[in-house]
């Protein structure tokens, strides 16, 4: 797989370790407080935050055109569709401090 050919979404420093999370889980389902520890968002409201995060990778994917990566499994937590393997993903340091400044909003 060339990595020039794949498309590049970028995330901020929490979505990027949900993604990561998700990604680990190999398509299994991740439960919401496996999730909420991996955001790692020291908020009063992780449940929010962790909500937030989900719906912006979707939109990240969404913006590119690119299937749902999330699938929700209701009442267990969530997994990550297998074509969000085909994506390279990469950190962006200015969505990572609109998130840091999220996570004060909600504490």
């Amino acid at each position: 797989m060339d990595l020039e050919t794949l498309p590049t979404i970028r995330m901020g420093a929490m979505e990027l370790r949900i993604f990561e999370a998700l990604r680990a889980k190999a398509g299994a389902i991740a439960s919401r407080d496996e999730l909420i520890d991996a955001a790692d968002c020291g908020s009063e409201k992780p449940d929010t935050v962790l909500r937030i995060m989900l719906s912006r990778i979707r939109n990240r994917f969404r913006r590119l055109n690119l299937p749902d990566p999330i699938v929700n499994s209701y009442g267990q937590g969530y997994r990550l569709n297998s074509s969000a393997l085909t994506v390279l993903v990469v950190i962006s340091a200015k969505s990572a401090a609109r998130q840091r400044q999220l996570v004060e909003e909600f504490s």
